[in-house]
């Protein structure tokens, strides 16, 4: 079944010319339709309204006290209309007047929505108080508001509605005389103008209307109700309620009900279809982004199970990376069966044969389609169990999604399928729990080449549909909720909002299990594997370093206590790429217990025969150590969980024996203390062979998080053993304490988006206090620093002074880093071509790229920070600052041989011309020979080679930037590739002789 979820917006749906077309045309509309009204004659079958029922049912409440002349109506259709944009306080008070609930609990809700909004399932609770209570009017408008909210004024965001459409049923006997689908096609003529500006990733607006008969009995219904009864006749419409009423493809059966002419009659009946209606259809009315409940049908009902794939990265160069995958992964999807794929990012390469232009290619998307419909089909899995996100390089040069260089959108199978927010979610459900997985696309709104194009990019609407998508069935389901979410990015390369706000803060919030992404591949370490827990430590360094896999230390004292607050934790689970290692995931969720497994087929020359995945015990290496110790501690779980060893077993041919074996290791070795034969959990519709084993767990309860160990073997009728590795286990909920090698702490512990700006000012403050504290004592201080004084006086202090006074007295030299440097800083560095279409270039600062917004006013933005570190910080500290030290050290040496030169000629320093230095040389030249670094310098020629080895890097990132955004050298590139050359030649040149 599916269902969507609606939405909530940001602000006022209408901005400034947008703002006018809402209000003049919906008001023309329903002009128009009012006129052809009055024009029609009155039909003799209906039922004259009188006035008592009229007030009691439409105006309860006291929104108009005593007549109501036909010059007050008009008055009143005249007016709301208009609908104003409301502040907060406003909202508010229009909540309290129209629905009638308390000022307090209306300012609760507008500030958790941070706006004149309120949440559609606190309008289902007000909608239920007020059931209670019997207040019909207030009945009728939360119900309204919801209805309208989930589907004429559906926006981007998540279970929201803007109260300012409460006005619209301020009166309700006017409610029918308003045109609803003209509404309804001028708020989606409105979206589709904001859906044409570049920074727009969705469209909002109730695209369903275009379906017809689905928004058919909903619009019947808002006719039906503008009645003074509520009710309308029999004759008018063939039945006092709509038998059929579309709901996003469902349908609900609403019988018919006798009218009388009592009131009280009239109410009940309008108040149980309310009520029925409001219950049956919450779930489909309470979310507008794409999400869908999937009934997991057939045995285990414990466990289900799903595969993850990443960075495939199918390129026009290296066609053998999607054979493979067409080859390997459809039988393998056959054999495992999951319930879902979620393949996450970087579908195709982007790259040029020499890797260095990175933009679109149309012919990497269309055999990424034609290899995912064979998949598709080799699987004997539904299309729509396959979820694909965006990478980066899915979005290489992509200036505006749904643009023509958007391929994604229009080959990936979340493009096909609708999946256009940049969260999706879909739940499975078994007989005993939920799963929630949630999926999120945080790539550039502008997709700029790479290699400026790394981070992950959440913005703060992002983050509050996934708040709001993750707490979704927190007060709706009474089976427990297991939550998963995945993504491209992992979170060390992913950037705060503009309001600092992070992934993490909300995957810490809501504790999710898990958090699967890719991206890194397996070129910096199989472990790629982080452990997140809340940290209370206000001075921590946790914003920009995680020095270890698990945060903190593990704390032994368990509050069992009711209402106690759990550790806020989750893992984070970077996976192996297909693109070189061809690596999948079949991921499990065993009554809450999440475990994985990775499997290659790099070296396999056939498919996998057999896969085993063991779900419980976890393994104590990547368990969630507080909970997982809290729920056994405090017996949170029921023991039935713990009493048998599980295991999935996947495989080709019909499984003959499964052994589990388990292995004490406190002696030193591993002794074999348990061996039992695992049998096949019995299920007439099995979606997969789930093998138990029972065992007394109480007998492995130990501190020891590594002394057990478990190993499962299955053989299969071919007689052929798969094993599966050691792992070790713990009962008891304690993990072992893992660390990173250091490729795996730079990619996984290191916060590189909150790095940059400290790392980049950092690096340019050194230099200055390099060049300019030795200029300040010399002139101001007077102090001066020689090598003759550096060797009468050897230290560390007067020598770096020495060297660092050498370069100021160059002048030349010395104002031309001094000038580099303020050239960084304040002007750009280079133009080039960030998009794959268009002619315009823009240029690059230290923050970002200066791209031009879409409103046509000429106004930039920088985006493309914190990626541009890629080219900034690798250019300071590799480029610029090895620069100054080597051009520091060639002054240096030109010291030091001018002094030895003087000493050898036995000369005053202020007697030695150039012509007296140049025939002393040759005069000496035979005594000077055996002198190494004075005859030859041979300092100064490895000091030159140097200077050669910075050229060349320069000009390796000069030349990887020309190619990937198109560049002219003389044109866009001058200042940046230029002087860091001329300033090397310049030292050399000032250094030659020991004038």
């Amino acid at each position: 079944m599916v269902k969507r979820k609606c939405g909530r917006g940001s602000g006022s749906p209408s901005r400034g010319r947008g703002d006018a077309v809402e209000r003049i045309l919906p008001t023309a509309f329903a002009r128009q339709r009012r006129a052809r009204q009055l024009e029609q004659p009155v039909q003799q079958n209906d039922p004259a309204p009188t006035e008592d029922v009229s007030q009691q049912v439409v105006y309860e409440g006291g929104d108009i006290k005593g007549s109501h002349p036909q010059e007050e109506a008009e008055k009143a259709r005249e007016w709301f209309f208009f609908l104003p944009s409301l502040g907060k306080n406003e909202a508010n008070e229009l909540l309290v007047t129209l629905l009638g609930v308390s000022y307090s609990d209306a300012t609760a809700d507008t500030e958790y929505t941070q706006g004149p909004s309120v949440r559609l399932s606190w309008l289902r609770s007000v909608y239920e108080n007020n059931v209670e209570q019997n207040h019909l009017t207030y009945v009728a408008r939360a119900y309204l508001l919801h209805l309208g909210g989930c589907t004429i004024f559906v926006d981007k965001s998540v279970s929201v509605v803007q109260v300012q459409y409460l006005e619209l049923f301020r009166l309700l006997a006017l409610v029918g005389q308003i045109a609803w689908g003209a509404v309804a096609l001028t708020y989606l003529y409105e979206q589709l103008n904001e859906a044409s500006l570049h920074q727009t990733r969705q469209l909002a607006g109730y695209s369903t209307l275009f379906q017809g008969e689905c928004i058919h009995g909903y619009l019947d219904w808002f006719r039906l109700i503008s009645h003074p009864y509520l009710i309308p006749h029999e004759d008018r419409f063939h039945n006092p309620l709509p038998r059929r009423v579309s709901v996003f493809g469902g349908s609900q059966n609403i019988s018919s009900g006798t009218l009388d002419d009592s009131s009280h009659q009239k109410g009940k009946l309008v108040r149980n279809y309310f009520t029925k209606h409001m219950k049956n259809n919450t779930a489909s009315l309470s979310t507008c982004a794409e999400e869908r409940v999937i009934e997991v049908k057939g045995g285990p009902d414990s466990v289900v199970w799903v595969v993850q794939l990443s960075d495939l990265h199918f390129s026009v160069h290296h066609p053998d990376r999607a054979l493979d995958f067409n080859k390997y992964v459809g039988p393998a999807l056959s054999m495992i069966n999951p319930s879902l794929v979620l393949i996450t990012g970087d579908l195709t390469d982007g790259k040029s044969k020499d890797l260095l232009t990175m933009k679109q290619n149309e012919d990497e998307w269309v055999e990424y389609r034609n290899v995912m419909d064979a998949v598709v089909e080799s699987s004997g899995l539904h299309k729509s169990l396959f979820f694909d996100l965006r990478g980066n390089h899915d979005n290489f040069g992509v200036p505006v999604v749904g643009g023509s260089f958007d391929f994604f959108s229009k080959y990936s199978i979340n493009g096909q399928l609708g999946r256009n927010g940049s969260v999706n979610s879909v739940t499975l459900e078994t007989q005993e729990r939920k799963h929630l997985f949630v999926g999120i696309d945080t790539t550039m709104s502008a997709g700029l080449r790479g290699p400026t194009n790394l981070f992950g990019h959440p913005t703060d609407q992002l983050l509050r549909d996934l708040d709001l998508e993750l707490s979704h069935w927190d007060s709706q389901s009474e089976k427990p909720v297991t939550k998963i979410s995945f993504g491209h990015f992992p979170l060390s390369f992913s950037a705060p909002s503009s309001s600092g706000r992070t992934l993490e803060d909300v995957f810490l919030k809501h504790s999710i299990s898990a958090y699967l992404c890719g991206h890194l591949h397996t070129k910096f370490g199989k472990n790629l594997k982080r452990h997140h827990q809340l940290s209370n430590s206000f001075l921590s360094l946790h914003k920009f370093f995680q020095f270890n896999i698990h945060q903190n230390s593990f704390e032994s004292a368990v509050n069992c206590s009711l209402g106690a607050p759990q550790v806020q934790e989750f893992w984070e689970w970077e996976m192996g790429d297909w693109r070189k290692n061809r690596v999948f995931r079949i991921l499990a969720i065993d009554k809450g217990h999440v475990s994985h497994v990775d499997v290659d087929f790099k070296f396999k020359s056939e498919a996998k025969h057999a896969i085993i995945l063991p779900t419980f015990p976890l393994d104590s290496r990547f368990m969630l150590t507080s909970l997982c110790h809290h729920n056994y501690e405090c017996q949170s779980v029921t023991p039935s969980s713990y009493e048998t060893i599980r295991a999935l077993v996947f495989s080709v041919s019909p499984v003959a024996s499964v052994v589990a074996r388990v292995y004490d290791s406190r002696s030193g070795n591993l002794d074999l203390v348990v061996e039992t034969y695992m049998t096949k959990h019995a299920d007439e519709n099995s979606r997969g062979n789930l093998y138990v084993a029972p065992w007394n767990y109480k007998a492995f309860e130990n501190a020891s998080p590594d002394r057990f160990w478990l190993q499962i073997e299955a053989i299969d009728k071919m007689s052929r053993s798969t094993l599966t590795e050691l792992r070790p286990f713990s009962i008891n909920g304690h993990s072992i304490k893992l660390s990173w090698s250091w490729k795996e702490f730079l990619v996984m512990g290191c916060q590189w988006a909150s790095l940059y700006y400290p790392l980049f000012w950092s690096a340019l403050y050194f230099m200055f206090f390099f060049l300019l504290l030795p200029k300040a004592l010399l002139v101001f201080k007077k102090n001066i620093y020689t090598y003759k004084n550096f060797a009468n006086n050897k230290g560390l202090v007067n020598g770096v002074l020495w060297v660092l006074q050498e370069l100021c007295r160059v002048r030349t030299l010395w104002f031309g880093w001094i000038g580099y440097l303020l050239y960084l800083i304040l002007f750009p560095w280079f133009m080039g071509q960030v998009f794959t279409e268009g002619k315009n270039m823009v240029y690059m600062t230290y923050m970002g790229w200066a791209v031009e917004t879409s409103n046509g006013k000429g106004k930039l933005e920088y985006v493309g920070s914190p990626d541009i570190m890629v080219v900034v910080l690798p250019h300071l500290l590799f480029v610029v600052l090895p620069a100054i030290l080597v051009t520091s050290a060639l002054t240096a040496e030109r010291a030091i041989y001018r002094e030895h030169m003087l000493a050898f000629s036995g000369k005053k320093k202020d007697d030695l011309d150039l012509n007296s230095r140049r025939s002393l040389l040759d005069s000496n030249e035979s005594s000077i020979l055996p002198n190494f670094h004075l005859g030859k310098r041979g300092i100064r020629k490895l000091l030159c080679v140097l200077c050669l080895a910075i050229c060349w890097k320069h000009f390796m990132n000069c030349r990887t930037l020309l190619k990937a955004y198109e560049m002219n050298p003389v044109l866009h590139f001058l200042g940046y590739g230029l002087s860091i050359p001329l300033l090397l030649a310049i030292a050399i040149s000032e250094t030659r002789s020991a004038q």
